[in-house]
């Protein structure tokens, strides 16, 4: 028995000691990685990577060769590391998701994202197990942390295409969150009848400037229409996007997994257009 203790713990030690140098290994090695682009901008609905698509650039064999290994390990471990949620720049904005129930005879109700503080002044947000949702959230609207209606003229075809393009992308993401908001009212309120079309905006706050006081004003801007009463139409996406410009709703038909910036403009270095930072802030290291 003492033997047999003994061995068991040897083995432990030695796989713990295994562990340990593999970590020092792969933490710097995977890091170093990220500075060759080498996956693709989207694995799924709501799934991006902050790089350039890995057929497009001249990749060494030998980094995607380590690349498959580490990435796999950081996502099967949960350390996929995301570094430029703090450099080189930062969003100017936040968006919080809102579902708004419509009906014909009475008023409507917007159910607010529970990540979205009653004052953003003055809040605080204590951890806990709710990243994957708003993750979720997130990546609903992801790309207006620049949209401004006041500013977007010079870019209204890019703009107009990356709405229709997200949404078309992530259909079934959006219903199945727009869904999900309607069956948790309808449990708390199972008198109610069912809307006639439940829709997603994102509300848009602006980040003050350094120094700046401001009382920051909230834009409610409309992203995606879904008809819960309606069977739809195979030929169509279950849901509409809406067009900013028109002010109106758009009905894709169904066509290959849209990439999230395929239509956007190439953009340079220095180019400032709320929209082109967007697709230049997801490229690069």
């Amino acid at each position: 028995m003492t033997t047999l203790a003994s061995s068991g713990k040897t083995l432990a030690a030695r796989l713990l000691g295994a562990f340990v140098v593999w970590q020092l290994i792969f933490i710097p090695t995977a890091n170093l990685l990220d500075f060759f682009p080498h996956r693709v901008l989207s694995t799924d609905e709501v799934t991006d990577f902050r790089e350039q698509p890995a057929d497009s650039l001249p990749t060494s064999p030998v980094v995607n060769a380590l690349a498959g290994v580490t990435d796999r390990w950081a996502q099967a471990t949960g350390q996929y590391q995301m570094w430029w949620l703090f450099a080189p720049s930062f969003p100017p904005q936040a968006t919080f998701a809102t579902t708004e129930l419509r009906w014909d005879d009475r008023p409507s109700v917007k159910l607010h994202s529970r990540f979205e503080p009653a004052n953003p002044q003055h809040y605080c947000r204590l951890p806990g197990s709710n990243d994957r949702l708003f993750q979720y959230e997130v990546h609903l609207g992801l790309g207006l942390v620049y949209w401004d209606a006041a500013a977007a003229g010079p870019e209204e075809a890019a703009w107009r295409e990356h709405f229709r393009t997200l949404v078309a992308r992530q259909s079934k993401s959006m219903r199945a969150y727009l869904r999900w908001r309607l069956a948790e009212y309808q449990a708390a309120h199972p008198s109610e009848p069912l809307p006639r079309e439940v829709i997603l905006s994102m509300r848009i706050y602006r980040t003050p400037g350094a120094g700046e006081v401001s009382p920051l004003a909230v834009v409610e801007q409309p992203v995606a229409r879904w008809f819960p009463s309606s069977a739809g139409s195979a030929d169509l996406l279950p849901i509409e996007a809406y067009d900013p410009f028109a002010k109106t709703w758009v009905r894709e038909s169904f066509s290959p997994q849209h990439d999230l910036v395929s239509h956007a403009p190439v953009v340079g270095e220095k180019d400032s257009r709320p929209l082109s930072r967007y697709i230049a802030d997801r490229s690069g290291p």
